[in-house]
């Protein structure tokens, strides 16, 4: 039987994003940070096989008839223990880019997120020459 994968809350995630929708509200705009919730993987390695670092979660009925949340953001604490604190803003800034006005989330589409791919590069969460944009100001 395969090991029952664990969970634990992503505080600084929260935190991060919190700043980021503070410092940034027109790009942010579609976020209110009470919906968003942060979870790692705390068990289990990321799987060669998975190409993404982190993936947000719309929560349907009837589970979001009991919570204020209407997302989950889930990223592996391998990866995320890894990254320094301007790839950690920016993962953060791409999860919560999924967020469209009408509170659906947005696919990975070249579209929208080119703000993100003009301002960093392709491939920006491995440049560990980022910017810190919870501490930087960067225009969008």
């Amino acid at each position: 039987m395969p090991e029952e994968t664990m969970y634990e809350r992503l505080d600084e995630a929260e935190s991060i994003m919190k700043k980021l929708v503070e410092k940034y509200p027109t790009k942010f705009s579609n976020v209110d940070c009470i919906t968003v919730s942060w979870w790692s993987i705390t068990n289990k390695e990321k799987p060669k096989s998975c190409r993404t670092i982190a993936k947000i979660m719309g929560l349907k009925p009837p589970v979001s008839l009991i919570t204020d949340q209407r997302y989950i953001v889930v990223v592996y604490n391998s990866d995320w223990t890894q990254f320094n604190p301007a790839q950690k803003a920016i993962v953060v800034a791409h999860e919560i880019s999924h967020i469209e006005g009408d509170g659906s989330l947005s696919k990975h589409d070249l579209e929208d997120f080119s703000s993100l791919i003009k301002k960093f590069g392709v491939g920006y969460i491995n440049n560990t020459e980022l910017p810190n944009i919870v501490e930087e100001d960067v225009q969008w």
